[in-house]
């Protein structure tokens, strides 16, 4: 990150003459475009952070459950630890925030200065421009169903361009307020002089392109959101109804006698009691596999389409080997 924000820093200051600007916006999304490896590798490292910070959590709640074994027990491994490893992560994500503000500063300013100038073409075009790849980056992302880990990175790959496309909307706005005043949202301002009229037959189009794009581009970034959103709850209930089914078959194979364990007693009321607990257990062992068959059935979309194939396989596999153990208990 260190290196991003000097290359940033080295950055030209704006310039006041219309090519030169032209070279700098061009020069800006280039290297707009290389930082994007950088976000990546801070998503995943938010992400692993995440995990281990909510393993950190988990352990120092269960030592806050044996208080009365602090002097045996002694400081959490994770006490500290964890809170400096918030600390990195929030200084690293406050700089990175800093970084992509400091970008789409220079963008608006760029587009300020070429309207400054009375480049109002070349304004346009250039958002367009920027729209495009914004749409094509956008089409790109991919839910990958099942995935929770992907579906997560990917969503915060989202959030940032969704961010992006919020700064950009001051620039829409001012092209329309330009395009207002020179009179290109009146049907009469074309056919009233001959040199404007050649002017305007190529300008309108664009303009009109430019917010159906716009507009397109800000549907794409909500329908994606929310096609990851839903992807990730359908994931993360999948998980979760697997988990507990694992642990409803872990408990009950603590409680299923072992080979050549007697099952009946010898008296009547023992007999009775033994009976009463091999149903009880029964039972449960056929409640798991009616739990298991369900399972099954309602995430048969989600196998069907989860992607890549080696994450449909992983999901299939996690279900076959609950089956099975579910199918021994029998």
């Amino acid at each position: 990150m260190s290196e991003k924000e000097g290359e940033y820093d080295r950055l030209e200051p704006v310039a006041a003459e219309a090519t030169k600007v032209m070279q700098q916006i061009s020069e800006t999304e280039v290297w707009s475009t290389s930082v994007l490896p950088s976000q990546e590798k801070l998503e995943g490292l938010n992400w692993a952070a995440g995990q281990l910070l909510t393993a950190a959590g988990i352990l120092e709640v269960t030592l806050s459950l044996f208080k009365h074994f602090k002097d045996e027990i002694g400081k959490s491994p994770f006490e500290g630890d964890s809170e400096s490893a918030r600390q990195m992560l929030a200084s690293a994500n406050r700089r990175w925030d800093g970084l992509i503000e400091a970008i789409n500063h220079r963008r608006h300013r760029l587009q300020t200065v070429l309207m400054s100038l009375g480049e109002f073409d070349t304004a346009l075009d250039s958002l367009i421009q920027w729209i495009q790849v914004t749409q094509a980056s956008v089409d790109s992302i991919p839910v990958s169903r099942g995935d929770t880990r992907s579906l997560e990175f990917e969503l915060a790959r989202t959030k940032v361009v969704q961010a992006s496309v919020a700064k950009r909307q001051i620039d829409v706005a001012r092209l329309n307020q330009e395009a207002k005043r020179l009179g290109l949202d009146e049907p009469s301002s074309v056919g009233t002089d001959t040199s404007l009229d050649q002017v305007n037959e190529k300008r309108i189009p664009r303009l009109r392109q430019l917010n159906s794009s716009w507009e397109g581009l800000k549907r794409s970034v909500k329908e994606k959101n929310l096609q990851l959103e839903e992807a990730i709850r359908e994931a993360q209930k999948f998980y979760s109804q697997l988990d507990e089914l694992r642990r409803d078959c872990h408990v009950l194979e603590g409680h299923i006698p072992t080979s050549g364990t007697r099952v009946m007693g010898g008296l009547p009321d023992s007999a009775k009691q033994k009976l009463g607990q091999f149903m009880r257990a029964y039972n449960a062992i056929e409640n798991l596999g009616n739990q298991v068959d369900e399972l099954r059935c309602s995430s048969a979309g989600l196998l069907a389409s989860a992607e890549p194939t080696g994450t449909r396989k992983r999901l299939s596999t996690q279900l076959d080997r609950l089956g099975n153990r579910q199918a021994d208990l029998q």
